[in-house]
């Protein structure tokens, strides 16, 4: 009997180290930002398929002559270093903002000199597009799943508008109020892009119109959605347009929506970062943040896709205070592994010269 006993014993230790370790493995899984050759594998998406081949530029523009213009492939988007150091030189006269030439050159002048040959060409497209292309082509963000186009690789650009607040929110992260003592409602301020709007981009399920249409005029005192229009008023968008909130007053609510536009929702880092919760559809289109490894319930409250149930998570998350500050916890963590300067900019290079070594583009 004392050996059963004690056999007993070691499998009930042996099963609870399996369960920790296996819920400690799974945690770890959704924290993507630490394992940096998943991250490679992510942002390059099969694009080896493309490695064996010839890429012909006339082949690119046949294929999307309307993304790729054939006096503007020459001049902005195939070039070599020389090329890129150009445009970086002359930045602020861009038909695209500047920040992108800015952050490819800023990895470019690091790599050794075999890599700024004028033989070395990348094909990029720096603009705020999800599309995949049928091509290997650098860009910011891709819509997730889009069947046999294995183009369109991932690479960290336009970061002035999409890191820069989340830097902040950082800085001043000791004067922020915590979740519990902040105001409980959901709020969101935003643009008119995205699909829907009469915008020139790719349908999806997740529309900014469809929010206001349902809640910019709601009666729920949990519920604050408005359009800031920066540009000449639209009679369509008038009946949208609420009061512009400054970063510091939208930090003083519980609760930020996050809403896809013309590609991922900008704001979306800087609320993970904050002491608020995000609140959002689950993400369509991802970036260098890998979005689609966020989970719902676990790093941010999902609504749906039309957000009919958007008051009714609000009054859930009301009635579970320590399950929200799980979430933001967890949402700091996420962030960690992108913050470490050094090692991003490290793997912003591995995946430059993974570009340049494996695609000749005539």
């Amino acid at each position: 009997m004392k050996t059963r006993g004690l056999w007993m014993i070691v499998f009930l230790v042996f099963f609870l180290l399996l369960v920790f370790f296996l819920w400690k493995g799974s945690f770890e899984a959704y924290e993507v930002g630490k394992n940096e050759e998943y991250r490679f594998l992510y942002y390059t998406d099969d694009a080896d398929f493309f490695s064996d081949g010839k890429l012909s530029l006339e082949s690119l523009y046949k294929a999307h002559s309307t993304e790729f213009p054939l006096a503007w492939l020459h001049q902005y988007y195939a070039i070599h270093f020389d090329q890129c150091e150009a445009l970086y030189k002359d930045r602020k006269s861009l038909p695209f903002p500047a920040s992108y030439v800015e952050d490819l050159y800023e990895v470019w002048k690091r790599l050794e000199a075999p890599y700024k040959t004028k033989k070395r060409i990348l094909v990029w497209y720096p603009r705020d597009r999800v599309e995949r292309f049928t091509f290997p082509i650098l860009v910011k963000s891709r819509v997730m799943v889009q069947e046999g186009n294995r183009g369109s690789i991932l690479m960290k650009l336009n970061t002035v508008r999409h890191y820069d607040r989340m830097l902040t929110v950082m800085k001043k992260k000791a004067k922020e109020a915590s979740f519990r003592q902040k105001i409980p409602q959901v709020v969101w301020r935003g643009a008119p892009t995205g699909s829907g709007f009469k915008n020139n981009i790719p349908p999806r399920s997740v529309s900014r119109e469809t929010l206001l249409e349902n809640h910019c005029h709601s009666n729920s005192p949990l519920i604050n959605v408005g359009l800031v229009v920066k540009k000449p008023n639209h009679a369509v968008w008038k009946k949208y347009e609420k009061e512009e909130m400054s970063l510091e007053t939208m930090l003083q609510y519980k609760y930020l929506l996050s809403v896809e536009g013309n590609d991922v929702a900008t704001n979306l880092k800087w609320i993970l970062a904050s002491n608020s919760l995000v609140v959002m559809p689950r993400p369509q289109i991802s970036s260098w943040l890998i979005e689609d490894a966020l989970l719902p319930y676990v790093h941010y409250l999902p609504v749906r896709d039309d957000f009919s149930d958007l008051e009714s998570q609000i009054i859930w998350a009301e009635k579970h205070t320590k399950k929200c500050e799980k979430m933001i916890a967890n949402a700091h963590r996420y962030l960690e592994p992108f913050l470490d300067e050094a090692k991003e900019m490290k793997l912003q290079m591995n995946m430059l010269k993974y570009y340049l070594d494996h695609f000749r583009w005539e």
